[in-house]
């Protein structure tokens, strides 16, 4: 079932399209709105309802103009319809460049509306990548920025993939020092452009590292006030343009990071085995949950967990949902640690070398192995991040290798040979 909502204020003209749809056994319209909405009006309905099309009265105001290039900007999955009574070709034309994805012209049936919706929606799906991953940690010191990271280097090294990292917590800062890096530009370099991005002006912003790029906090706190818009933005201009975006985000969702949860295709809420820590990735689901997140797109990642076996059954009770990927606490696989960061004059951590723990192992080529596919890794904890990256990736895991050929030594194979001469 599609689901659809109506913005305009000629209640005859909504009749007439209501009517039309009443056709399609496909559609249903939960929610109409005979006016025009204000900008947060709009995003609140288009986020509790989802509608994968918006119906929009169309005349000759700016107002359908700035609704229609909102919901692109915003919600760029989603169809824009226009319909009315009558319009002219400059019109349309300008309707479309402000993101109208096709008009309807009274009159017309319900025939010719289910023509239309099937291929602006077939449109739509094909149009945008579902691409963008968020970890959130159910509780300061979880790891969910260092697991973000380790997977960003696995996806891109060993996936091959073209890799985008944001960190999305202000009170944090803290991925650029962990990678030892003193990027030039920040986040919040992008954000404060989010209306003006261009692919050159993009190009300036990320800092690249380890075969990914970032665009991390600066060190110093910001003062900068960032809304849901400016997320929304930057997540669409990147998504288009990256094969996967990942997204470190705070322990405390705002109004201003919620954009980002409801862009996310999945969010994972990286916990380890302590009951506090369990305790509070409860909580988290609670309030994003509050926040409109769809259930199914919360899931858990359960960190540092030293017996897998005898407490996952115990935990997803606790939980009450399952754990979706278990890290186990191993840190053999990485190399020693970087240097500590030293402190500056001002009293802000000065960047040391790259922190070598990110890298991943070296894998050499196993003879007869899969294209592409990398050999197994050194460690528990290695195998588990190349894992982890390569269900990220959406690559499938290469087949199990063909059984040893039975020796031609010892009993067994004596007794057959002797079985087959008899015969």
């Amino acid at each position: 079932m599609l689901a659809a909502i109506t913005f305009g204020p000629n209640r005859q003209l909504v009749s007439y399209l209501q009517e039309a749809c009443s056709g399609l056994g496909d559609l249903c319209i939960y929610k109409t709105v005979y006016a025009y909405p204000e900008p947060y009006q709009l995003v609140q309905l288009l986020d509790v309802f989802n509608p994968e099309v918006v119906f929009l009265e169309i005349g000759a105001t700016e107002t359908e103009l700035r609704i229609a290039r909102e919901i692109r900007s915003c919600h760029p999955k989603t169809a824009v319809l226009g319909f009315g009574q009558h319009c002219d070709p400059e019109r349309l034309r300008t309707l479309t460049e402000s993101g109208v994805d096709e008009n309807l012209l009274q009159p017309f049936d319900s025939e010719k509306l289910q023509q239309v919706v099937t291929r602006v929606v077939a449109a739509k799906a094909a149009g945008v990548r579902d691409n963008v991953i968020a970890f959130l940690p159910a509780k300061a010191g979880n790891g969910a920025t260092t697991t973000a990271s380790r997977l960003a280097a696995s996806l891109a090294q060993d996936w091959q993939q073209k890799l985008l990292l944001l960190e999305a917590d202000l009170e944090s800062g803290a991925l650029a020092v962990l990678l030892g890096l003193e990027p030039e530009h920040s986040i919040i370099d992008a954000l404060e452009q989010s209306q003006w991005l261009t692919d050159a002006l993009w190009s300036t912003l990320p800092s690249k590292v380890h075969g990914f790029e970032l665009l991390p906090m600066p060190g110093a706190r910001s003062s900068a006030a960032i809304s849901r818009w400016e997320y929304q933005r930057v997540l669409t201009f990147a998504r288009a343009r990256y094969d996967t975006v990942i997204v470190d985000l705070p322990e405390l969702v705002d109004d201003a990071t919620e954009a980002i949860v409801h862009q996310a295709k999945v969010v994972y809420i990286v916990c380890t085995p302590e009951k506090p820590s369990l305790f509070l990735a409860r909580r988290r689901v609670d309030e994003l949950t509050l926040r409109r997140a769809p259930e199914s797109r919360l899931q858990i990642v359960l960190n540092r967990c030293r017996d897998q076996g005898a407490k996952r059954e115990e935990i997803e009770k606790f939980l009450e949902r399952k754990v979706s990927f278990i890290l186990p606490d191993e840190d053999r696989y990485f190399r020693p640690e970087a240097e500590p960061p030293s402190v500056r004059a001002d009293g802000l951590p000065q960047a040391g070398r790259q922190d070598s723990r990110l890298l991943p192992a070296r894998r050499e080529a196993t003879p007869g192995a899969a294209p592409g596919i990398p050999a197994p890794a050194r460690s528990e904890l290695a195998e588990a991040y190349f894992s982890f990256a390569r269900i990220l990736a959406g690559v499938e895991p290469p087949p199990p290798p063909p059984p040893p050929p039975e020796p031609k030594t010892g009993l067994r194979f004596l007794f057959r040979h002797r079985a087959i001469l008899h015969s």
